[in-house]
This record gives structure tokens, sequence and C-alpha cells, in this order.
């Protein structure tokens, strides 16, 4: 037998003896019975309290109040976010790889001199962005999940300057544990 066929071999007999065990493989409960989870965020630019809601399998309400202080000024940020999680991308015997994305708004509120993306300063105020935030992340088999996300933001209007656009982009890492 030639090595190619050998190993092709190999590979079908070691898949063959796996199967079973991959098809008893423990799902996360996450979003199966445990569909509520409060934890930390930990992003830029901000850190706070994060809490995901699953409305079904596939869709939970993530909500995001963060806050900072630096160079001269304070922020409070709230953010709410529509999910939409997609299938298992791999799966462990203690934990899930899933990935998301989803509509979503955020409020900022500052207190002193901010530099807005598009190079404009202001003196306190609030801003309201769109957003669409992508994670990846961990679901492990018991409840706890670690998530990393980008999100990509659009700046539609503060309170200095009125409507306009600007793209903004942030990014967080959601630890979360589920009841």
């Amino acid at each position: 037998m030639s090595r190619p066929h050998r190993f092709l071999s190999l590979a079908f007999v070691a898949a063959s003896l796996a199967a079973p065990s991959l098809a008893h493989a423990q799902v996360s409960q996450i979003g199966r019975g445990r569909n509520f989870g409060l934890g930390l965020v930990f992003g830029w630019p901000n850190v706070g309290v994060g809490l995901n809601a699953y409305i079904s399998e596939l869709n939970s309400l993530q909500v995001d109040l963060t806050w900072s202080y630096r160079s001269g000024y304070g922020y409070f940020g709230a953010r709410a976010d529509f999910l939409f999680w997609m299938p298992r991308i791999a799966s462990t015997s203690y934990a899930d790889l899933r990935w998301y994305v989803g509509p979503g708004l955020n409020l900022g509120v500052v207190n002193g001199l901010y530099n807005r993306p598009d190079g404009k300063h202001y003196e306190g105020g609030f801003f309201l962005e769109a957003e669409v935030p992508i994670g990846i992340g961990l679901q492990f088999k018991f409840p706890l999940d670690v998530m990393l996300e980008a999100v990509p933001r659009l700046y539609i209007f503060d309170t200095t300057y009125g409507a306009f656009l600007g793209i903004n982009v942030a990014a967080a890492i959601n630890v979360r544990y589920y009841f």
C-alpha cells in the first residue's frame, strides 16, 4: 500500500472511531436553558458591566453599561445590540467556538473636553451611534462565555454639532456567567 493510501486509511479509521464520541458531545447550556448572562466588559475605550439575554437559541439581546476617565474627560456609555448567533464553528469537550453579528445603538455621555473621530473637539454633551458588533469566542460547557468583539460604529448625532456622519471602531472582551 502506498504512503498516501495508508494515511487516508488511518484517517478513515480514526474518524470512524471518533464519530460516536463526537455525536454524544455535550452541548453548551448557554442559550439552551441558561439564558441570562451577567458579567464584565473590558475594552477600548471603556470598561463596565454587561448582560446578554437569549430570546431563542439563535438570538440574544446584549446590553453593556460602560465608563472611563482619562485625559481630562469622563465618559458613560450605554449600548444595546440584537445579536444573531451563528452555528458552532467547532466544539470540544469543554467549549463551543461560536460567532455572532447584529445591529445596535450606542449612546455616550461625555463630561470634559472630548475629541471626536472627525478631529473636532467639544466640551461635554452626548452622542448617538449606530453599531454592528462582530464577535467570536468560547461558550464553555459550564455556564461561562468569553467573547472578543470588534464594533464598527457610525456617528449619527451629537449635542454640539448636531447630525453628522463619522466612523469609529471599538473593541471589547465580554466575560459572562449564565443563570
